[in-house]
């Protein structure tokens, strides 16, 4: 499947999802939100899949108290790959919340449709202080 072009006028996914992390690290500092940074194992996968990268991972790892779940960063013109969207399906058959993110708008969507969830299961009150 061919990649879109990069619009000149848009922001890298990386810069998307800095700030997208450090608003996170702001708002809910006492819970978890890490990277999984798998472009440094592309040039020795084997080594790391040994010792448990999974292609298609996404990008976040990120908890609301005892919830976890998953975001995928992509910018604009991004798509998911087929390992990526491969992922996606197992998440969503496990029940493991599993988002696309292409702006701290749809990221912060993201972190409010988790914290339903959380909220609808039963789960407690986050602390963000």
């Amino acid at each position: 499947m061919p990649r879109k072009k990069q619009p000149k006028d848009k922001r890298k996914e990386a810069e998307i999802q800095a700030e997208c992390v450090q608003w996170f690290k702001n708002t809910f500092p006492n819970q978890i939100i890490f990277s999984v940074p798998l472009e440094a194992a592309r040039n020795s996968w084997s080594k790391y899949e040994k010792m448990g990268a999974l292609h298609g991972s996404p990008d976040l790892l990120l908890t609301l108290k005892n919830h976890i779940f998953f975001i995928e960063m992509k910018a604009s013109w991004g798509e998911l790959s087929t390992h990526q969207e491969t992922f996606r399906q197992r998440c969503e058959a496990l029940g493991i919340g599993y988002h696309v993110c292409r702006d701290l708008t749809s990221f912060k969507q993201a972190i409010l449709e988790e914290w339903n969830k959380m909220q609808n299961s039963g789960l407690q009150e986050v602390r963000t202080q």
